[in-house]
């Protein structure tokens, strides 16, 4: 590849109003979610009330801070925090992660293969059970009755918004990038010089690095935004292990039990970085698209790209459910290992995800092969390209 070409790539693309355009829309929309979670819930200024007294009291439950609980100053949020921590005890300790796989399978009647995989990963989470319950990780204060609020405010609500903005806007970037020549009618120049059609390799080293870019200030001034709003200090540090934070499932409230250990501002960091694999991920699979779609002269080879990706998107998502509902669980954990399942499923990335994953640490393999196999079809969408004839 020649650096020069990328470089100028680069430029055209970042001259293109609708970039900086997209990015502003999408921080004021971030924006607009972390003020309407912060001061559209009552009991936010509790998150500030733990925050500061953590400090006095600690923020490992059990006597000890029982005992420097009930000495702070009185204050309209004592109470609550007395309540809400006062004789805790380590949920842990007697959590029955087998009882939660007979649940399961007695719920969505699963058998055979899908059923045998399930017993195998909550056998090796029990071992992961037992290391929580050796280090209390579930007595860590976090944000006492605000834990469950505040990280799905970060995480369900912000994240899941700032990751599917960088891939729509990797998507945007592939197509344009992939299709600028035909857009612009400049094809039959560009790809009669000595460069040629392999001009495609510097735009898409270019678009990719733009993609990774522009992810990276989205969700970094999102996430910096979020701080400052809500102003959580110490409790950056906590658990995500911790007893107040669950998720829901059947009806069913499920401690939150991640495949190795997690503060909320390490797990932040590894969900931001796994939200740019997405974004990759689509970036190829747009430009593969792009590749493909692109033939003769016609002018809209981005707008087929885009229709093709759109397509995509909801095919899968579609078939996800109608094998849910329908009961076809081989096909339902198979199409989980899509760039769609994938991405729906990353507000809980890390930890066992129920009967949604049948393997430990499930996001990351399906990461991997979905950037394998992107990674050949971008390859043979190349040659492809290369060979056929255009006008």
């Amino acid at each position: 590849m020649k650096t020069e070409l990328i470089k100028w790539e680069i430029k055209k693309l970042w001259m293109l109003p609708m970039i900086p355009v997209f990015l502003v829309l999408c921080l004021i929309f971030n924006f607009l979610i972390i003020v309407e979670n912060r001061y559209g819930h009552p009991g936010a200024l509790y998150v500030d009330y733990v925050s500061g007294v953590s400090e006095q009291t600690g923020s490992q439950m059990g006597f000890a801070f029982d005992l420097r609980a009930a000495l702070l100053p009185e204050n309209e949020y004592k109470q609550a925090l007395l309540s809400q921590t006062v004789g805790a005890a380590d949920i842990f300790e007697t959590y029955d992660v087998l009882q939660l796989y007979e649940v399961y399978t007695g719920k969505f009647n699963m058998q055979g293969y899908v059923a045998e995989a399930l017993e195998k990963k909550y056998s090796k989470l029990e071992k992961r059970v037992t290391e929580l319950a050796e280090r209390d990780a579930s007595m860590d204060l976090a944000a006492a009755g605000m834990t469950k609020y505040l990280l799905d405010s970060l995480f369900e609500r912000l994240c899941k918004a700032g990751i599917t903005e960088g891939m729509i806007l990797a998507v945007m970037i592939a197509l344009y990038v992939c299709g600028r020549e035909q857009t612009e009618r400049t094809q039959s120049v560009v790809y009669a010089t000595r460069r040629g059609r392999l001009i495609q390799r510097e735009k898409a080293a270019a678009g990719l690095i733009s993609a990774i870019v522009l992810y990276g200030i989205l969700m970094g001034v999102s996430i910096a935004l979020f701080a400052a709003v809500w102003r959580m200090g110490p409790i950056w540090n906590a658990d995500m292990s911790s007893q107040f934070y669950y998720i829901s499932d059947l009806g069913i409230k499920l401690p939150f039990v991640s495949w190795a250990d997690f503060s909320i501002a390490g797990y932040l960091a590894a969900v931001t970085g796994l939200g740019l694999v997405v974004a990759v991920i689509f970036y190829a699979l747009s430009y593969i698209a792009g590749l493909v779609s692109s033939s003769g002269s016609s002018s809209y080879a981005a707008y087929k790209g885009f229709l093709s990706v759109l397509v995509f998107i909801a095919f899968n998502f579609a078939v996800i459910i109608a094998a849910g509902n329908s009961g076809w669980w081989l096909m339902y954990e198979g199409l989980l290992w899509t760039p769609v399942g994938f991405w729906w499923s990353s507000p809980v990335w890390f930890s066992e995800l129920g009967a949604s994953t049948l393997v430990s640490w499930q996001e990351c393999r399906v990461a991997a092969v979905c950037l394998t196999v992107c990674a050949l079809l971008l390859f043979g969408s190349f040659r492809r390209f290369y060979k056929k004839e255009i006008l």
